[in-house]
């Protein structure tokens, strides 16, 4: 689970440099993959963005697509930045721990999107997450995903050592082998696509 609170608070400002400018693990294809997510956003939809963060592919999707945006993110200077983006999206600060709790007053989605979010978490966590927000998407909606991965178990093996310096220990970057059987287990709906060797795009159906 996630408890890197004050990592977010204090990266806030230089977050979008980051992340938009990397080349490396673990944010090479950020833009490929903010280009995928927003590629299956419906026109004009309601959309919850679970770690919302600075606003980024949310700015994007209300200026591009017209979408409702709902947003949660626990670092309060994140949210500072995204509401200047944003000043009529419904943006709230949330304890991701307590995500059972995270859209007890939103209404159902057309769409919820989490980027760079569910590796915080364990498979079996991030399984509990998915089948919980399938519960708040409506009849046809979709959950977007976008995150770090690796093909199977000696493929992450042989990347830890290779991306060694900017591996964190703390977060759980997923075997996707593990993850499909999983999503297959648990009977959801799933397409998914690498955009790159540790990088990839999950869409889940809700029908």
């Amino acid at each position: 689970m996630i408890s890197t609170i004050n990592i977010f608070e204090n990266w806030a400002h230089n977050y979008e440099k980051t992340v938009l400018n990397s080349t490396q693990f673990p944010f090479k294809g950020y833009k490929e993959l903010m280009k995928r997510l927003e590629s299956e956003v419906p026109l004009q939809s309601s959309l919850l963005d679970i770690g919302i963060g600075t606003g980024i592919l949310a700015e994007s999707l209300f200026n591009n697509k017209s979408v409702q945006i709902y947003g949660i993110d626990q670092s309060a200077k994140m949210l500072e930045i995204a509401k200047n983006k944003l000043p009529n999206a419904n943006l709230s600060e949330f304890d991701f721990n307590l995500y059972k709790e995270m859209v007890w007053a939103y209404p159902l989605f057309d769409c919820i999107i989490m980027t760079y979010f569910l590796h915080h978490y364990t498979l079996n966590q991030a399984i509990d997450i998915i089948l919980f927000l399938k519960e708040k998407l409506n009849t046809c909606g979709t959950i977007l995903i976008g995150d770090i991965g690796f093909a199977n178990e000696k493929e992450k093996n042989w990347a830890k050592s290779v991306y060694e310096k900017d591996w964190d220990e703390s977060e759980y970057y997923f075997d996707i082998e593990q993850l499909i059987k999983e999503l297959e287990l648990n009977a959801i709906k799933h397409k998914l696509k690498k955009i790159n060797d540790f990088c990839f795009y999950l869409k889940i159906h809700n029908s």
